[in-house]
């Protein structure tokens, strides 16, 4: 699984309690993982383990789409 200690960002009073990162940052460690073949365990294990609120879908489905379009 994928720590994002090292991107934590401010956080808003009601997010002391259960803080959270913007949803870019969780989206760039998945795209990231998602455009390397060799982190796809990673991303699956990391996915299933996210709260689907935390992260939009659609930047990861268009690397993924991008890579696929680029693939010789």
């Amino acid at each position: 699984m994928v720590s994002l200690y090292c991107l934590r960002m401010p956080m808003y009073k009601d997010e002391r309690e259960n803080p959270r990162l913007r949803d870019t940052a969780y989206e760039i460690a998945l795209v990231a993982l998602a455009t390397n073949s060799s982190f796809h365990k990673d991303l699956s294990s990391t996915v299933k383990s996210w709260p689907p609120v935390c992260y939009s879908a659609l930047p990861v489905i268009s690397a993924n789409e991008t890579q696929l379009i680029l693939r010789p």
